[in-house]
């Protein structure tokens, strides 16, 4: 997603930015002397839209580290990325159909769409009529739990699937499961449910206890479906059940669906940050970036940035992620990078810049023993998922799908690990050596602990994705 010639043109351009910005006055603002350089490369742009550019990158810098030091604290505190990255999303989106644009909540939306299908063929006859069981809300409850169960199911990527047992015949047999949960990966039963939908859930364990339900377990109002991977529906109180039943009986069947306020957006999010993670991690091997630097720098004898190699130890590199990301929006309008061309969102370029300079640092505490491969792995993929809630929290619509994809996709991939090994070499041969070593390193783990494992639940899952595992096996 990067030839060699791209990077041969894109790496003085970097390389001008970052040590424009080491000789600019201490009276210069970086607000002012990126517009400076912005002008000085961009000269058909007008000041209007190189201010906003200036702007979007200044900007989005903050916010991504912001987010990286939000999650760094969340992480010291104990907390996984996948729960930070769930209560952020809380806090960044009114509801996640904002996100629709990407083909994780299209799945979702289907579920939705076979959750309304459920409920209606439990509240219905064979004939159409609503039915008039006064116990008709029990029926509903399983159909509730069921349902919820399987959208947040699908917005966590798990393997179990909850169904509602209906008879064969006319009538259901004594003591009969309700509701089972599947394993997909095995095609076996994992659990079984019997639901009692009493007054309260003292009732509700009596009417259990009067019958012989071996193996099964009890739901009640007061509980959820649970699978062996903490999956779980959502709870349905005997009121809210009652109330639904009303509904259903006294509109003639006008029953108020599952909605997107239905799944429970923790999931969701934990979904999106597992997602985002491995993109992270996979894009070690989707991109030949780092490769490339090193074949453009190895050999020489490069006397270090005292700027790069100053921020790369003490972690004050703002100035270098504006430097580069400035430098990569240079670089597409000039129509350098195929892959993110000219138009392309300023953002997008703070986001890869602000990954790349955070995994260098990581690389070179892999090689230097600070880190095991395995927790150099680990975080990469909470950088990633920092960066990916730093750039999409104040995007709105489609635009947030398609920034998300620039960034995790292969163009971002490449493109990154290239500026990433650029960085490093501008610090010095000795730590450009280091980092393409520590690179390796992560790489082997990657294939391990990322790849195998997707490849393996391809397999299981769709054995017909042949295309896809090809794919995965080429890039090794």
């Amino acid at each position: 997603m990067i030839t060699l010639e791209e990077a041969k043109q894109l790496s003085p351009i970097i390389a001008d930015f970052v040590r424009s910005y080491a000789k600019k006055s201490s009276g210069t603002s970086d607000g002012e002397w990126l517009f400076t350089q912005l002008k000085a490369k961009l000269p058909d742009k007008s000041d209007s839209e190189l201010t906003q550019i200036r702007d979007e990158i200044v900007d989005g810098i903050q916010v991504q580290e912001e987010s990286k030091k939000s999650l760094d604290e969340a992480i010291s505190r104990g907390r996984s990325k996948e729960s930070w990255f769930a209560e952020e999303t809380k806090r960044a989106v009114s509801g996640m159909s904002a996100l629709e644009s990407e083909q994780y909540l299209r799945n979702l939306d289907e579920a939705v769409e076979t959750a309304n299908q459920q409920l209606w063929d439990t509240i219905t006859t064979k004939s159409g009529a609503v039915n008039r069981n006064p116990n008709l809300d029990g029926f509903i409850a399983e159909e509730h739990h069921a349902q919820t169960f399987n959208m947040n199911a699908a917005a966590r990527g798990s393997h179990y699937r909850a169904r509602v047992l209906k008879p064969e015949g006319k009538s259901y047999s004594k003591n009969s499961v309700d509701v089972v949960v599947d394993n997909l990966d095995t095609g076996r039963i994992t659990r079984r449910y019997q639901v009692k939908y009493g007054k309260d859930a003292q009732h509700s364990r009596a009417m259990y206890d009067s019958g012989e339900y071996r193996g099964q377990r009890l739901l009640t109002p007061d509980d959820q479906i649970n699978a062996p991977d903490g999956t779980t529906s959502n709870i349905l109180t005997k009121q809210q059940a009652k109330e639904l039943q009303a509904q259903a009986q006294s509109q003639n069947g006008k029953l108020e669906g599952f909605s997107w306020n239905d799944y429970a957006i923790k999931d969701v999010a934990k979904g999106i940050a597992k997602s985002a993670g491995q993109a992270g991690a996979m894009g070690f091997l989707t991109g030949a970036g780092f490769e490339l630097a090193a074949q453009i720098y190895n050999g020489e004898d490069i006397n270090g940035e005292e700027l790069i190699k100053t921020g790369l130890a003490t972690g004050a590199d703002f100035s270098i992620k504006g430097a580069v990301a400035g430098g990569l929006k240079v670089a597409s309008e000039r129509g350098i990078l195929s892959a993110l061309p000219k138009g392309t969102p300023a953002d997008v370029f703070t986001t890869v810049a602000f990954v790349a300079v955070e995994n260098v640092k990581v690389m070179g505490k892999v090689a230097s023993g600070e880190l095991t491969p395995l927790e150099g792995l680990e975080k990469i993929e909470q950088v990633t998922v920092s960066s990916v809630h730093g750039l999409t929290a104040a995007a709105k619509g489609a635009a947030i799908g398609a920034k998300a994809l620039a960034c995790l996709g292969p163009a971002g991939a490449a493109v990154g690990g290239f500026i990433g090994g650029t960085i490093g070499y501008m610090a010095g041969s000795s730590f450009g050596t280091a980092v393409v070593t520590g690179y390796q390193k992560v790489r082997r783990v990657v294939v391990e602990h990322v790849v195998k494992p997707i490849v393996n639940t391809v397999k299981k899952a769709w054995e017909g994705a042949k295309s896809f595992v090809s794919n995965l096996l080429s890039w090794l």
